[in-house]
């Protein structure tokens, strides 16, 4: 899988998007935290490039800010610092960061049930429980074997959460209005709290 090559500009979003998603799903119960976070870390590497771009000094300069923040929380904090996210996304992203960790350096068992508080603190999480819900319905319905479930509901949540950041994180980048795209995103908790009633 390619999803470190990811071009922000070269794929258009739905389908970029799409792909992530489905990426982040094949994970194993580990893996998808260690892979999201990857993601995430080189989307905010491209927002801090993209917008120091409007900066007037030198691109030298520029380049050597970003090569020194060498990690996902010095690039979170510089992105919010610089006022490139607001301190809802940063805060989301230090969640992330969080779940990521305590999964990364747990050596024993390890199982979602153990994170599930974390997750279900995501700022999505509940929109995306409804949407699993949904979707659990209408899969297995269609399921010869309706007690079999393709993707366990919390790592469905983190991934469509993470999805939902990455989007986030590029709308800048894709000239996407994001007070339209919060706006859009009111309307689908409506209409998934709709359906899901």
């Amino acid at each position: 899988m390619n999803y470190m090559k990811f071009d922000i500009k070269g794929q258009p979003a739905t389908e970029a998007y799409e792909e992530m998603f489905k990426t982040l799903l094949q994970e194993s119960d580990r893996g998808v935290f260690i892979v999201a976070t990857a993601l995430l870390d080189s989307f905010m590497v491209e927002l801090l490039r993209y917008e120091l771009k409007k900066c007037n000094s030198n691109k030298t300069v520029k380049e050597e800010f970003i090569k020194s923040l060498h990690s996902y929380h010095k690039r979170m904090t510089a992105c919010h610092a610089l006022g490139f996210i607001p301190k809802d996304v940063h805060d989301e992203l230090s969640l992330i960061k969080k779940i990521r960790n305590s999964t990364a350096h747990n050596y024993s068992n390890f199982s979602l049930d153990d994170i599930e508080d974390e997750i279900m603190r995501l700022s999505l999480a509940d929109v995306n429980s409804n949407v699993w819900d949904l979707l659990n319905k209408a899969e297995k319905k269609s399921s010869k074997n309706p007690e079999e479930v393709s993707v366990s509901r919390l790592k469905f949540i983190f991934a469509m959460s993470v999805t939902n950041m990455l989007f986030y994180l590029s709308a800048p980048m894709r000239g996407i209005d994001l007070d339209k795209y919060k706006e859009s995103i009111e309307n689908i908790k409506l209409k998934v709290k709709d359906r899901s009633s």
